[in-house]
């Protein structure tokens, strides 16, 4: 034979080596496939995956004369060209991976537990088998058929507000496997509808927030001057719809003075939202009466009373027998309020009080009978 010819059939030799080891590469290998037994193809075509059928097995129509079938396939799973493989799939060693147990990994990209403010994630889950890949809800007991037959499932999945529980479970004949996670999704912010006292209105330490938020996290309270603001948190406020929650400062130190406050309500997912700043006055001094005294005629008792408040509101009674607040006075006459009132015959116990425009109230308690 011609030295020329032989270098060349040499080269060539030496070339679909070369080749054959690049492709060769460690993420392919031969699986034999026994009856009934199949792999995915890659590339959609006429035939969408290879079947053994039978004690005869069918390659795109093509008959082979064993009764097992040896296809070349990827890492996932999926048939590729048998010039790819150089190797029988193994596990641990053992050859033939039909007998290998099926695995399942579902990649979430969040963590177990975990509060998020979107509601749409890329799911990534995978088996080494073809099998049936289905997603239960468990709060709310159903179930949706992800891949009826397939070895992954790629793709965005949009999930409900609030307490999501799911389970990622894969079927092959006998064998299931199932992954778990729960996690919260949060992404409405809080409303706050009111706040109280209101603006230029008195203010005695009691402020009051209402709003809309079904998973709270916290309500801050802040209040006080430029240079001293001080603040107060509650993490025990309740959640839903048409919610208050009641604060109680110390106001001591801004008696008799202007000040600002305004809350912050934090839900668990971090959404925060202010309320707008409101302006109060601080009347932190109770009401003092200095006089106080009954004369009583027939039917008709006479109270007097001196009072002090700057802030004077009204004076209300409860009686005894009669659960609904009365009015005494609604205003004092130099100090001084004095009213002549009607009772039925029997024992009766009062319960005056004396309320000023910021909410402080004293009383005093009296019983007669007429």
């Amino acid at each position: 034979m011609n030295k020329k010819i032989m270098v060349g059939i040499f080269a060539m030799i030496m070339l679909l080596g070369v080749i054959n080891s690049v492709l060769a590469v460690d993420g392919f290998c031969f699986v034999r496939l026994g009856n009934g037994q199949s792999v995915p193809a890659e590339i959609v075509s006429s035939t969408k995956h290879m079947t053994c059928d039978g004690t005869i097995c069918f390659v795109h129509g093509l008959m082979s004369d064993s009764s097992f079938l040896q296809v070349c396939t990827d890492s996932r799973g999926y048939y590729a060209s048998y010039t790819s493989c150089d190797k029988l799939c193994t596990n641990n060693g053992n050859v033939n991976p039909a007998v290998q147990n099926l695995t399942l990994s579902a990649i979430f990209p969040f963590a177990d537990g975990g509060v998020f403010t979107k509601q749409t994630f890329f799911m990534d889950i995978q088996t080494n088998k073809i099998a049936s890949i289905t997603m239960i809800d468990n709060v709310a007991g159903t179930q949706r058929n992800l891949c009826p037959n397939c070895v992954s499932y790629q793709k965005p999945m949009n999930f409900k507000q609030g307490f999501n529980d799911i389970t990622i479970r894969a079927v092959k004949g006998g064998e299931v496997k199932e992954k778990r996670i729960s996690f919260f999704i949060d992404n409405l912010k809080p409303r706050i509808t009111k706040t109280m006292p209101l603006q230029n209105k008195f203010a005695n330490g009691q402020f009051i927030v209402s709003y809309d938020e079904s998973n709270v996290k916290n309500v801050a309270l802040n209040y006080g001057i430029s240079g001293n603001v001080l603040s107060q948190e509650s993490t025990t406020c309740p959640g839903g719809k048409a919610q208050s929650c009641m604060f109680d400062a110390n106001l001591s130190d801004f008696d008799g003075m202007g000040i600002e406050y305004w809350f912050t309500i934090t839900d668990v997912a971090n959404n925060a939202v202010s309320s707008k700043k409101v302006k109060v006055l601080v009347d932190n001094t109770m009401p003092v009466i200095n006089i106080f005294n009954y004369s009583i005629k027939g039917n008709y008792v006479t109270f007097y009373m001196n009072v002090y408040d700057k802030n004077m509101d009204k004076i209300i009674y409860y009686d005894n027998d009669d659960p609904k607040a009365r009015v005494l006075c609604t205003g004092l006459n130099k100090g001084v309020c004095s009213k002549k009132l009607s009772f039925k015959s029997g024992h009766h116990i009062l319960d005056l009080q004396v309320r000023d425009k910021a909410g402080n109230v004293v009383s005093n308690v009296v019983e007669f009978d007429v």
